[in-house]
């Protein structure tokens, strides 16, 4: 499920969320009131791995207008606990949608890359041929392994689409020391994840394939039972107004 203000300014914030319930739940415990649009689906448990479809891991992208309301965490539920990153879009390839509503579009990645870290959100959508699909789905699981062991990587996770009517792309959420770790594996040293990009570029694996770049500013909560995984590296304290 997604919602989205069109003709509205592209949100001047993104938030990654990631709800994690002690009993199934069919569907996500959480909607982010305020958002200028939002879209959720089953999460992996804090590893670079297909979701596993039980309802128990939930994870919500988020766009904002309003700073106050995107630094808010979910609020405290029986049974359920989060993990809430702050992002600021950087740049992105390509033109962001979200169940074809919500929009980003910002420009291309800055001369001089920013201090700190910085999150990829990746989108893809469904392809419909079968075959084409699956041959993405395996390049996909194989640059999912790779990333494990690359330089500079801190934390990946992966969002599929809740089983409904209204299914929207396959999101992944990667944290990384700075922008030049990640471009550095992207582009140079991960062969899996470049073969697949020339790969999409050339043959269109999937209807569409984008990312967004984007600058973490601060983080809470806990992931997977252990200590927030980006404490140590965000900017808290340092949000800009």
């Amino acid at each position: 499920m997604a919602t989205s203000c069109l003709g509205a300014p592209a949100p001047r914030w993104v938030t990654w969320t990631v709800l994690e319930s002690t009993a199934p739940k069919g569907l996500c415990p959480w909607t982010p009131s305020g958002a200028a649009w939002w879209t959720s689906g089953h999460s992996s448990p804090g590893t670079p791995q297909a979701p596993v479809d039980e309802g128990r891991w939930w994870s919500v992208l988020a766009g904002w207008h309003d700073l106050h309301h995107a630094q808010a965490s979910p609020p405290s539920a029986a049974g359920v606990t989060s993990w809430h990153v702050l992002l600021q879009p950087m740049s992105v390839h390509g033109d962001v949608r979200l169940g074809g509503r919500g929009r980003l579009l910002v420009g291309p990645d800055p001369d001089v890359a920013p201090p700190g870290a910085v999150a990829a959100i990746t989108v893809a959508g469904a392809s419909r041929d079968e075959s084409r699909q699956r041959e993405f789905v395996r390049r996909f699981m194989h640059a999912s392994r790779d990333v494990r062991e690359a330089t500079g990587h801190v934390m990946s996770m992966v969002q599929a689409p809740a089983v409904d009517p209204d299914a929207g792309p396959v999101l992944t959420f990667s944290v990384w020391q700075d922008l030049n770790a990640l471009r550095d594996w992207a582009y140079v040293r991960s062969r899996p994840h470049s073969s697949a990009v020339t790969r999409q570029r050339e043959h269109q694996l999937v209807e569409y394939s984008r990312s967004l770049r984007c600058v973490v500013l601060a983080s809470n909560g806990t992931l997977a039972g252990r200590a927030n995984p980006l404490a140590a590296l965000t900017l808290a304290g340092q949000l800009p107004g």
